[in-house]
């Protein structure tokens, strides 16, 4: 005997499988964002490092606050997540833990494990913005200047 799903059941199961992909999706954008951060942030503080004597001290000192303001909004989503994955850890082994309705309990813990990454989601495009903002700010306070310098050296070594 084939077992055929209503029109309502397919959808609702397509509609599974594209939250689960745009979950899938979010998570391995958000690693990569993640490693591509910090990268930038590890080769802005050692280029800063080296270049110090050839920066102004005013935007030196403006760069670092930009580049820290950036890296502030960064930690704070990266603690924000931690806290929100604890938290549905927990939830979750709360509901293994009830032994007579385990199977309810996984399943609408699984619903607002959903909801919850969604809602993390949302909030991190809200951090990203001026995150990426106040990095880029940073970084041309600290590139302007050198740029400016190098230019000047050509300009004079000229024949």
């Amino acid at each position: 005997m084939v077992n055929k799903m209503s029109n309502e059941d397919q959808y609702l199961k397509y509609l599974d499988g594209l939250k689960k992909l745009s979950s899938e999706n979010y998570s391995q954008a958000k690693s990569y964002t993640n490693l591509i951060m910090i990268a930038g942030y590890a080769s802005y503080f050692a280029a800063l490092n080296y270049c110090k004597p050839y920066l102004p001290l005013n935007l030196f000192l403006w760069s670092i606050l930009f580049m820290s303001l950036s890296i502030t909004l960064f930690v704070a989503h990266e603690i924000y997540g931690m806290i929100s994955t604890t938290i549905a850890l927990r939830k979750f082994q709360n509901a293994l833990s009830d032994e007579k309705n385990y199977i309810q309990e996984l399943e609408e813990y699984n619903k607002a494990a959903h909801k919850e990454k969604n809602r993390v989601g949302r909030i991190w495009s809200y951090h990203l913005y001026p995150t990426l903002l106040f990095a880029i700010i940073g970084l041309v306070l600290f590139l302007a200047p050198l740029a400016s310098r190098l230019l000047c050296e050509i300009c004079k070594n000229k024949p």
